[in-house]
This record gives C-alpha cells, structure tokens and sequence, in this order.
C-alpha cells in the first residue's frame, strides 16, 4: 500500500487496523485516498 507516499498513513492505519483485509477493499482505500485525502 505505497503506491502513494501521502496515503502511506492512512493505509498503514487500514492494515493495523484488520490484519488480512479483502482486496477490493484495499483499492477503495487507496482511491478513496487519493480523491479524498484527509489531514493527518
């Protein structure tokens, strides 16, 4: 999940948060991320 540098928090916090998550729901992370990125 570091195609993005900016997106690494929020899709290290996704990991930590569920250990083995779906793989589609990785991608909408990642979109989501860079649509919609949020301050840290």
């Amino acid at each position: 999940a570091q195609l993005r540098h900016e997106n690494t928090g929020s899709a290290q916090r996704f990991v930590l948060h569920d250990s083995s998550p779906p793989i589609y729901i990785v991608y909408i992370v990642v979109i989501a991320g860079l649509l919609f990125p949020v301050p840290p």
